[in-house]
């Protein structure tokens, strides 16, 4: 059962209560994330919007249009009409998935990166559908996911797989962290999606010494008291590790939680861990100060990788990438 506040002492996420978008075009993994979205729509008990948008396809349209001699009639009719289709499509997916939901359609003659992430600045949840790496430098959803990923201002949830893939009792949420205060987010809203999926929460993070790093090692192993460069690590992985678990405890009493260091790259080490898992979540700009910490430099990886779902939540404390889609 979903509690009405899952926040101690009644403190609220600036995105709580605002709807979950979720881009819809009509394909299996984009049909996938129509699933997913409307299941957390219902768990978190906001409405939902089903977002259908031209995407690349528009640019051809555009054209098509001008060389007719009709350069005005943007969008044409009946392109408008197959977008409208198209999101209304998705939304009675959803409504036949959670009966009840408020699903609101919304039909958009832009390209989907662009309309998803204008969307978030209202939404308290983006969720997109992927169809992997081997897309991910298409026009496709992948090319998409990782663009939303990286500009949308609310969390984002990529699902590459089937929906069911969820958290729950035997998947846990996996949440990776660095010790940067940019990871605070990431567990912060772990444990709040493992409250409401009645899932655990994994704490994971990795230490891996790399040939950028030497210099640096130098610096900190002459600085402070430990035996090698790699106790060094090891020993900063730990301690965010144990910071992580503590908050978690901290923002949700109820939630069973656990944390590992591990050593090796930390894309290999969680695209491993989400073997099982239910939900992978992961900060958008960590920089823990070495590289075998960093979040920031992984996310990508992460999003192309992983065996469930995996949601990308940008830090509200460094700003947003304000490039144009």
């Amino acid at each position: 059962m979903v509690e009405e506040d899952l926040s101690p002492e009644g403190e609220m996420d600036a995105h709580e209560g605002r709807p979950v978008v979720v881009g819809h075009d009509g394909s299996a993994p984009s049909c996938r994330a129509v699933d997913w979205a409307a299941d957390e729509a219902a768990r978190r008990r906001t409405g939902l919007v089903v977002l259908a948008a031209a995407g690349r396809a528009s640019v051809a349209l555009r054209r098509a249009s001008a060389a007719a001699g009709s350069p005005d009639a943007w969008p044409p009719p009946p392109a408008l009409q197959a977008l409208h289709d198209l999101a209304e499509g998705g939304a009675d997916r959803a409504r036949s998935r959670r009966p009840g939901l408020a699903v609101h359609a919304e039909a958009v003659a832009r390209g989907a990166a662009g309309a998803l992430v204008e969307a978030s600045s209202g939404a308290g949840l983006v969720v997109v559908g992927s169809r992997g790496h081997a897309q991910a430098d298409s026009a496709e959803p992948g090319s998409v996911a990782l663009a939303v990923t990286a500009h949308a201002t609310c969390p984002v949830v990529v699902v590459a797989g089937a929906p069911d893939i969820a958290a729950g009792l035997d998947r846990p949420v996996v949440v990776a962290v660095d010790g940067s205060t940019a990871a605070l987010a990431a567990v912060r809203f772990a444990a709040d999606h493992a409250a409401r999926a009645t899932a655990p929460v994994r704490v994971l993070a990795t230490w891996h010494l790399t040939a950028a790093d030497a210099w640096a090692v130098t610096f900190w192993s002459h600085t402070y008291p430990y035996p090698t460069p790699q106790a060094m690590l090891r020993s900063l992985a730990h301690q965010a590790t144990e910071a992580a678990v503590d908050l978690v405890r901290e923002r949700q009493p109820l939630v069973e939680v656990s944390g590992a260091a591990v050593e090796g790259a930390p894309g290999a080490v969680v695209a491993d861990a989400s073997h099982g898992a239910g939900l992978v979540v992961v900060g958008a700009r960590g920089h823990g100060g070495f590289a075998g910490l960093r979040l920031g430099s992984v996310s990508r990886a992460v999003v192309r990788t992983v065996a469930c779902p995996v949601a990308v939540v940008p830090s509200p404390e460094l700003p947003v990438d304000g490039t144009t889609l």
